[in-house]
């Protein structure tokens, strides 16, 4: 007769996973560290003019700029980030919120960067479009036609949720063509 029942075992082994389980994927347990530091991300765009895109970004999207740095030639090329050039970078966040998510524009003049093929979302593989949410659409709409700039679709379309307040939709392309979702309720 075995040492231990094959139904005990099974639900001892049932329970280890379980546990194991907990502690690697951060079930019930207080005490697992976290993956992440805090749940801000930023994201950098290379852009062809970096004047114009800050001023799309801040003029028409209604980021605000709250900071820049540069980085050296060496450590991008350690890093894997550019093959030898240098980076000046200008820094964008939400509402001035330099802590929060922010939006890393950088232009590498003289080099022979290939736009992506930005008409939808499913023209490319890869990151497709950056979405801001806005706490008044009609706002949005009017930055938008003081600078000249056009939805891609139809403007302000409903999105078909079931929402308190109705949220609304436009889609715009920054200077090189990235589409950006502009979503938010109407003013009261």
């Amino acid at each position: 007769m075995p040492l231990f029942n094959s139904r005990i075992v099974t639900a001892l082994n049932v329970f280890v996973l379980a546990t194991a389980s907990v502690v690697v994927f951060g079930g019930a347990q207080n005490d697992v560290e976290k993956t992440f530091s805090d749940a801000t991300m930023d994201l950098g765009i290379v852009v062809s003019d970096l004047d114009e895109s800050v001023r799309f970004y801040t003029q028409v999207v209604g980021l605000e700029k709250t900071g820049g740095f540069a980085v050296g030639q060496g450590f991008c090329r350690d890093a894997g980030l550019t093959d030898g050039y240098d980076l000046d970078i200008q820094v964008l966040s939400p509402n001035g919120d330099s802590e929060g998510t922010s939006v890393k524009l950088m232009e590498l003049p003289g080099v022979d960067s290939r736009k992506g093929d930005h008409r939808f979302i499913h023209s490319q593989l890869g990151y497709s479009y950056l979405t801001f949410h806005v706490t008044d659409i009609d706002a949005a709409s009017r930055r938008m036609k003081m600078a000249g700039i056009k939805a891609l679709g139809n403007e302000q379309i409903r999105v078909p949720l079931d929402t308190p307040v109705p949220i609304f939709l436009t889609v715009i392309a920054d200077p090189d063509g990235n589409l950006i979702e502009l979503v938010g309720p109407k003013a009261k």
